[in-house]
């Protein structure tokens, strides 16, 4: 009569991390990409050339010249807010896979404890084992003994 627990399951478990950081890490690829592709729309260079609206397009109202600039501005600011955003994405993509680093870290850690666990309660059990064959050693020898416990 022995004691059995069966932690096998739990301890040939190998951890992979949280699939939920995966799908995190790839939506940040997707809107790191949009931004890169945004970004060489928007280039500096080629706005000048490309996207700026000359003073006289804005008609001979004296606002004109300041409304030009306020373009270019906006364009500025929409090219710089897009860079920020982009390296808080890599910065926060970073974080999402060290954190899936340290997530599969722990579960490892979890696995070796429940391994070692595992391992104390086998010998547990065997050592509650090799008891009771002593005892029933000891029970068979007092069965075989025909003289009652007194030498003959």
């Amino acid at each position: 009569m022995g004691f059995s627990l069966d932690l096998a399951a739990f301890v040939d478990t190998e951890p992979t991390g949280p699939q939920g950081l995966d799908l995190a890490e790839d939506a940040i690829n997707n809107v790191i990409d949009q931004i890169d592709t945004e970004l060489k729309t928007l280039r500096p260079v080629d706005f000048e050339s490309e996207g700026a609206i000359r003073p006289t397009s804005f008609g001979g109202a004296d606002a004109a010249p300041e409304l030009a600039l306020h373009h270019s501005r906006a364009h500025e600011v929409t090219y710089k807010t897009l860079i920020g955003l982009k390296d808080d994405l890599v910065a926060f993509q970073e974080a999402c896979r060290k954190a899936k680093q340290e997530v599969v870290l722990a579960d490892q850690d979890a696995a070796e404890r429940q391994r070692r666990t595992l391992q104390a309660v086998e010998l547990l059990e065997v050592g509650a084992s090799q008891q009771q064959s002593r005892r029933d050693h000891e029970q068979a020898q007092q069965d075989q003994d025909v003289t009652g416990g007194s030498d003959a």
